[in-house]
């Protein structure tokens, strides 16, 4: 059992589905014209450019308040903010139509990189550059420094583009390199950024295919597929409006896990059997961790156990505890494993239930194996889409299968007695005939299997040559030339003469024509066949020498 649990554990592990880091703020900012807010360190004042005079802010820079708008309004900037010792942190915001990094493949966020990094004065030294993701969202990180006679300013600046806006965030400082305690002062900073409003049009639900396990299911609207950096076998799904909401989808080949040696002759429905039984105590020993709402639920004619615990992860020194909801299928000696980030009471756990409702396991075994490009190029091929239509659909699986059986098997048998010899096959000769078509179709349905991912039933092939015998002897009893009988063998006559006494003076009695022509039963001799004493009616021995009685 230790060993069913752990292939348990493989398809459980729980990855990156936990919430951001939430920092006690000094001040929170709110910019409604770029629509999101922001936290700075107390130490700095700032200026909104639909604020109010700041006049901490205006001593620092030596401006008015009208230069400073004024110069806003020129560099698109909403917020403004210097400390003590000349840090700057700045928030700029541009139109630019419907563009948006969560739209993006990896490919696309890199090259739009290369071009952002290109754009750059020639004056400006690009020291580091990279793509950051942040609470789902997409940034270009880009570090650099700028050079004068009299001011070197080196800067950690962060770019998005969300709802057709260019969001410009950075963090400058002046006449000294950026340190640690810049680094870290400026993540705290990006880290908080949240949005006031989400104004993307919804993402529509889209049908999402297993091309190594065939399961099927319908991702809820709003949520986009997550592009992992390492593929550990799960894929996941973020809320676009919530993207720490994330569906989680897994699946794991148990039945293949489990050594050759110790599987011996267990089916993948053996291994589904052992998993419909497990108890919260067996999962709580083995995670040693509380499992709560522990229950079994049917969406969709697939039975799901499902259970809520609570999973602890690091972040820099902070642990932060997450509860995970897990729905686990066992088919096909496979775990099909569903997670969200929460609980049953949350907000979008709807979208998880809609999800586990449209779930369709196929309901044969369907062909398991790793995404290497072979197997992906394969999984694409005519054969394995056929196989997938198969699979989902079992009234079109049932008649290809008894097509294939009737033309393989009994159909050669039947043409060859109605159309080639046209006249019943003797008994003995037609079992010849189907026990070797029994054999040759045995191997031939295997070979079929095997590209099929199918089975052969030895009972199916059994009752199919009965019919087929019964077929090639039909008419047998009323064919026009009945079998020759066979010819008795010849009696030969007994040669065993027993000798008369040399003493009896009895003559041997003739034997009258009559009596040998006669059908009746032969009759009983009246004297000993060898003392010659006349015998008494119906005696079965001779009252003298004690011969038995011989009839003729």
């Amino acid at each position: 059992m230790k060993r069913i649990f752990a292939s348990l554990l493989i398809v459980l592990c729980l990855i990156g589905v936990c919430s951001p880091l939430a920092l006690t703020a000094d001040t929170r900012y709110e910019i409604p014209e770029v629509g999101i807010s922001i936290w700075l360190p107390e130490e700095y004042a700032a200026q909104v450019r639909s604020g109010e005079p700041n006049n901490t802010y205006l001593s620092i820079v030596g401006f008015t308040y009208a230069e400073c708008m004024d110069l806003m309004l020129e560099s698109n900037m909403y917020l403004d903010a210097f400390s003590d010792d000349l840090c700057e942190v700045y928030i700029a915001m541009t139109d630019v139509g419907t563009a948006d990094l969560r739209d993006y493949t990896s490919a696309e966020l890199n090259t739009t990189l290369s071009t952002v990094k290109s754009s750059y004065d020639p004056l400006v030294s690009v020291r580091e550059c990279y793509v950051r993701e942040i609470s789902g969202i997409p940034f270009f990180y880009i570090e650099y420094a700028k050079s004068s006679e009299s001011l070197n300013v080196y800067t950690q600046h962060y770019i998005t583009m969300l709802n057709g806006k260019r969001l410009d965030i950075g963090h400058s400082v002046i006449n000294r390199q950026i340190g640690s305690a810049d680094r870290n002062e400026m993540d705290s900073i990006i880290n908080s950024f949240t949005l006031l409003s989400d104004t993307r049009k919804p993402s529509p639900a889209f049908v999402y295919t297993d091309e190594v396990s065939g399961v099927s299911f319908t991702v809820p609207e709003n949520y986009k597929q997550k592009e992992l950096e390492q593929n550990n076998g799960s894929i996941q799904f973020y809320r676009i409006d919530a993207p720490h909401v994330i569906l989680q989808y897994m699946m794991t080949d148990l039945w293949a896990d489990i050594p050759a040696s110790e599987r011996g002759d267990a089916s993948r429905e053996d291994i589904d059997k052992m998993h419909q039984f497990l108890t919260q105590s067996e999962l709580e020993e083995f995670f040693d961790c509380p499992i709560w709402d522990f229950h079994t639920v049917r969406y969709n004619n697939n039975d799901y156990h499902v259970f809520s615990m609570a999973v602890t992860h690091v972040v820099g020194d902070t642990s932060i505890a997450v509860d995970i909801t897990t729905a686990a299928a066992f088919k096909n000696g496979c775990s099909y494993v569903f997670q969200f980030p929460g609980t049953e009471g949350d907000e979008h756990y709807a979208d998880f239930v809609s999800l586990l409702s449209s779930v369709k396991i196929p309901s044969i075994a369907h062909p398991i194996g790793s995404t290497s490009p072979g197997s992906i190029k394969e999984s694409n091929s005519p054969l394995a889409r056929f196989r997938q239509l198969l699979a989902e659909d079992i009234v079109l699986w049932i008649i290809v299968n008894l097509s294939l059986t009737i033309l393989i098997h009994p159909l050669p048998l039947w043409l060859y007695r109605w159309c080639i010899r046209k006249k019943p096959v003797a008994p003995k000769r037609a079992k010849k005939i189907v026990i070797i078509d029994a054999v040759i179709v045995f191997v031939v349905m295997n070979v079929i299997a095997y590209f099929g991912s199918g089975r052969v039933t030895g009972a199916a092939i059994i009752l199919w040559a009965w019919v087929s015998y019964r077929v090639l002897i039909s008419g047998h009893k009323n064919a026009e030339t009945p079998e020759v009988p066979a010819e008795e063998d010849e009696i030969e006559p007994d040669s065993e003469i027993e000798d008369i006494s040399e003493d009896s003076d009895l003559t041997e009695i003739p034997v009258s024509a009559e009596e040998e022509t006669a059908k009746e039963d032969p009759p009983v001799p009246a004297f000993c066949r060898k003392c010659g004493t006349k015998l008494i009616a119906g005696a079965g021995f001779c009252n003298k020498c004690g011969t038995a009685v011989i009839k003729e």
